[in-house]
């Protein structure tokens, strides 16, 4: 009886694989942000999907970031997670991580790099640096990659206890996730002095006291009466948009190094007319790790009343009328020329202008709905052409 016949042996190896492919295993886990246990990631969908096909399967996380399926048949798996929080914690100073680590002086880790991917091509390089500082601060623009960025991983069963997933919104390299949170967390710049709202205004931007930094962003919302002609800096690398009645200016010193500001010294210069400028909690300043500072105030300079001697001051539609109110400091004869977007004139004018304010009147009705440029050219060869851009809504 020390032997066993070959059918018996070969009836229970087939049984015991038989057993095996069809015993029930247990998967469970965590979803955390940034991989870090005390920010689960909760109410969010983790998925196993058999490497084979087929065969897939959904739990949902518990408020501790908690996944579990039960009786899955053995075999190997791919586990991902999406989720429908809402994304935030990004600020320019995400943008200044990932900057270090393009210049060499930082590595970023796994996660790091996953939440610095933001253009989804797997690699983080200067796109990924500027989709943050000008595509997404400066314009507004979504990341290519989408809102979230996941871990996945492969299980087999039975070869791990816990099979832990990070999660990261795009784009907050370092971690420091807030829900809704989008940029800064609070009003960390303020403007000290009011502004007059005057015509042809130049004013200077400076920080209050000293400030050791390594970038900024800095939002004001404008007056719809506010028109800003020009801004410039000292500083090298400065960008600005105006849009949406918003004034977004966003400055990173791309050697990585910190910078020491001080009230003496302008950030930036605005130039305009009519200038009414309010802070917005987007607005912040970063340190060398790549955290806001808070408390930071901005004071403005007294205003600089500038007059032009020849400029355009009102253009806007009236009905079925553009006005255009221009100022000239002396008679002389000027060429109105509206240009749609394509570059195409679409209405001249040929007109004489008295010393001062001067309006004129231009019918409309046959301009489609659209943006126009109109250009307002001098017969005078000291007076350089001025332009603007307006909307009409037919």
């Amino acid at each position: 009886m020390r032997f066993l016949s070959y059918s018996f042996v070969t009836l229970i190896s087939a049984l015991l694989l038989s057993t095996t492919a069809f015993s029930q295993n247990t998967i469970e886990g965590y979803l955390l942000y940034h991989n870090n246990p005390n920010k689960p990631i909760p109410s969010s969908e983790v998925t196993l999907t058999s490497q084979g096909g087929g065969s897939t399967y959904s739990v949902t996380t518990d408020n501790l970031g908690k996944y579990i399926f039960t009786n899955i048949p053995g075999g190997t798996y791919q586990l991902t997670a999406t989720t429908n929080l809402s994304a935030g914690g990004i600020t320019l100073g995400d943008s200044y991580i990932i900057l270090l680590d393009l210049l060499g002086f930082n590595t970023l880790s796994p996660i790091q790099q996953l939440a610095a991917d933001v253009t989804g091509d797997g690699q983080v390089e200067w796109d990924d640096y500027t989709s943050i500082v000008t595509g997404w601060f400066l314009n507004g623009n979504p990341f290519p990659v989408g809102e979230w960025a996941f871990d996945t991983t492969t299980v087999t069963t039975g070869l791990k206890d816990n099979t832990n997933l990070g999660g990261t919104s795009a784009g907050d390299v370092n971690g420091g996730y807030i829900p809704n949170l989008t940029k800064g967390d609070e009003m960390y710049v303020q403007v000290e002095n009011d502004k007059e709202n005057t015509s042809s205004v130049k004013l200077n931007l400076s920080v209050t006291g000293n400030l050791v930094t390594t970038g900024f962003g800095v939002v004001f919302d404008l007056s719809p009466e506010t028109q800003i002609t020009n801004i410039y800096s000292s500083l090298k690398n400065l960008e600005y948009v105006v849009f949406n009645n918003q004034l977004r200016v966003s400055w990173i010193n791309l050697t990585g190094e910190a910078l020491t500001l001080n009230e003496s010294e302008a950030l930036f210069t605005i130039e305009g007319n009519n200038l009414e400028l309010t802070p917005t909690m987007e607005s912040h300043f970063i340190n060398t790790d790549g955290d806001i500072i808070p408390n930071v105030s901005l004071k403005t300079s007294a205003p600089t009343f500038t007059e032009s001697d020849f400029s355009i001051k009102r253009l806007y539609q009236c009905g079925s009328e553009i006005l255009l109110e221009c100022y000239t400091s002396e008679e002389q004869n000027i060429c109105i020329r509206i240009n749609d977007m394509s570059g195409k004139t679409v209405s001249v004018v040929n007109t004489k202008t008295t010393a001062g304010m001067n309006q004129f009147k231009m019918t409309q009705q046959s301009m489609p709905t659209g943006i126009y440029t109109c250009n307002v050219i001098s017969d005078l060869p000291t007076n350089k052409p001025v332009s603007r851009k307006f909307f009409v809504n037919n």
